[in-house]
């Protein structure tokens, strides 16, 4: 020995053993309402009160509002009493008929006064029930377009209710990831407004064509909402997987050191660090796949690696 003491590094190893490695592709996108319906008046009348206001949820058929009608309601009670008369009065006929008591030509102009004032009650009727304006579907309101105490025509929009227990976020997709997306691709989409919930869905909807300024194609995946927890216009992070390796070598980041001559990591072979260069394949959060110049069960040198040079004298601590 020529008395200079070799130097020797502290390191920490790690055993490389195959994981499941999976590579997701990130993108962000929007909740955007399955379905706006508007909903228009089919009456005219003032409107009395609106029963469910702007963002209040409302099943098929509930009542949303009341128009008042004062010309229409009178003449639907005209027609009632009217109805109501001529029945009473038909029916007393119809028995005299049947007794022979009565002719048959005053028999059927009571039918006929009894059937003609039926027929009006029920289309006064109809036009009376139309100024209960109910919604068509089960959903939210969206907007409300008129407002108490409006007078409205037929075909003036009221209200646009938009159904919630589905809904569809719209993203793109980097056209290099493009043969990674199709139809039925399960995506997994969490909310930074919702912090503790986590949502998968399916792409029902991958667009033929690029958009020319993002260089995305669209997507649209569509998710269940039965807890109306997902409004329109929410933000969402989507992670649609891209590949999955069952027995993939997989490092942590750190693990690996780049220079301008490449990509190495270092493994201990008893006390003796040797480096090792490598191909690196996808990463994700802190982890990488490498391709090549790693094998199972090879202890990868995790701490203290950064200073190494190949063949240099190590001792490995726990």
């Amino acid at each position: 020995s020529n008395g200079i003491a070799e130097k020797v590094t502290d390191v920490k190893v790690m055993t490389v053993n195959p994981q499941t490695f999976v590579d997701f592709i990130e993108v962000t996108g929007t909740v955007s309402a399955d379905i706006a319906t508007t909903v228009s008046a089919e009456e005219s009348g003032a409107i009395e009160t609106f029963v469910k206001d702007k963002g209040d949820w409302v099943q098929k058929d509930g009542l949303v509002i009341r128009l008042k009608s004062k010309v229409l309601e009178a003449k639907f009670e005209e027609a009632k009493a009217s109805y109501l008369l001529s029945k009473a009065t038909f029916e007393r006929q119809a028995n005299l008929y049947k007794d022979n008591v009565i002719s048959e030509q005053k028999y059927l102009e009571h039918k006929y006064s009894y059937e003609m004032n039926k027929a009006r009650y029920e289309n006064l009727k109809a036009r009376f029930e139309k100024t209960q304006i109910k919604s068509p579907i089960s959903g939210v309101i969206d907007m409300k377009m008129a407002e108490v105490g409006e007078f409205v025509q037929p075909g003036t929009s009221l209200f646009s209710i938009v159904k919630t227990d589905i809904v569809k976020i719209k993203a793109g997709i980097p056209e290099r990831y493009i043969q990674d997306v199709e139809k039925g691709s399960t995506a997994h989409i969490t909310f930074d407004i919702l912090p503790d919930e986590q949502f998968e869905g399916k792409v029902t909807f991958v667009g033929p064509s690029i958009n020319k300024s993002s260089r995305t194609f669209p997507i649209e995946i569509e998710l269940g909402n039965k807890h109306r927890l997902l409004k329109p216009e929410m933000f969402a992070n989507i992670r649609i997987k891209k590949v999955q390796l069952d027995s993939a070598v997989v490092i942590q980041r750190d693990a690996l050191i780049e220079t301008e001559a490449g990509k190495f990591v270092f493994v201990a072979r008893g006390n003796i660090a040797l480096k090792r260069d490598v191909r690196i394949g996808a990463s994700y959060n802190n982890q990488i796949l490498i391709k090549e110049g790693l094998n199972p069960n090879d202890q990868l040198i995790v701490v203290g690696h950064r200073d190494l040079v190949d063949g240099e004298r190590i001792a490995i601590h726990e």
